[in-house]
């Protein structure tokens, strides 16, 4: 029964520790999905731009957060536009900074929650009018999967999705991050699996260690 019981428990503590990085894992971001902006759309420094999106299941961790609205550039500038913006407000007016350089840029939803894994859910690419500037920082955050966005202003540029547009500006590759979260989890588990064998062993050892159980001693009398 004692065995039963460790078998019972150490599975149980491997179910709970994969789940909880399972739930670690998911990845992060806003359940929006922004309306795309006409094809050729060119805006100015100072102009104001009218941003709307749809509300869509990304299967991430939480469904209703409020997320940082930011402008971000090809070439790697950043600007934060408006934060806490409720999902379900649909759209924002914003104005586009007179600092902003020329040359490509897309809205980015921001949530940086609890997870290790944030997601940027972006809009296609419109033109800013201007010098293009090129910083040391590269191009512009995690890639985005959504595209879209509306605007009052009119012009000519490129309206490209995100796919061409967005890459991962921070420190280590998506590559290297996922690597490293993999080794992690591994040596997670196999500290659980070490513990839950070594348990076992112990009761094993301590069931040999009481003498006859109570069939075997009944078996005796008979």
């Amino acid at each position: 029964m004692q065995l039963q019981r460790s078998k019972r428990a150490g599975a149980i503590a491997i179910t709970a520790t994969a789940l909880s990085l399972t739930a670690w894992l998911q990845v992060v971001s806003a359940n929006i999905a922004f309306v795309q902006f006409p094809p050729n759309t060119m805006v100015k420094p100072g102009d104001r731009v009218t941003v709307s999106w749809t509300l869509t299941t990304n299967n991430t961790v939480e469904n209703n957060a409020p997320f940082r609205l930011e402008l971000r550039a090809l070439t790697g500038q950043q600007y934060d536009l408006q934060d806490s913006v409720a999902q379900d407000l649909r759209q924002v007016v914003v104005t586009i900074p007179k600092e902003a350089t020329g040359g490509k840029h897309s809205f980015y939803a921001g949530y940086s929650g609890p997870g290790p894994l944030p997601k940027m859910i972006s809009s296609n690419q419109v033109n800013i009018t201007g010098n293009i500037v090129t910083t040391t920082s590269g191009a512009p955050g995690p890639t985005g999967s959504m595209s879209g966005s509306t605007s009052n202003p009119t012009g000519t540029g490129n309206g490209k999705g995100t796919s061409d547009a967005a890459k991962d500006d921070a420190g280590i590759s998506g590559g290297a991050l996922a690597g490293i979260i993999g080794g992690a989890i591994a040596v997670l588990l196999g500290v659980v699996f070490l513990f839950f064998c070594r348990h076992r062993r112990r009761n094993a050892a301590v069931g040999r260690d009481d003498g006859p159980s109570v069939s075997e001693k009944e078996r005796g009398y008979n």
